[in-house]
């Protein structure tokens, strides 16, 4: 199940390179009650600080869905 994380971090750095960036109104209501999205915040900070990269809210929703579905 990590190794799905791990690939899904992949291609979001790729795609965030290559500025193919998702976007939409995205309610992170619904996912920041729970554990992975603590983990998914700190993920969202070491992504941008090392990669120099930006996650908006609708990537973040999507970093979260990925993180739950795969713990």
């Amino acid at each position: 199940m990590l190794g799905n994380i791990v690939f899904h971090v992949i291609i979001l750095i790729d795609r965030l390179r290559n500025s193919f960036v998702i976007s939409g109104d995205y309610d992170l209501s619904k996912v920041s009650d729970s554990k992975q999205f603590v983990v998914c915040l700190e993920l969202k900070e070491y992504l941008e600080s090392k990669y120099k990269i930006s996650l908006n809210d609708a990537e973040l929703y999507n970093l979260a869905l990925i993180i739950d579905t795969n713990t």
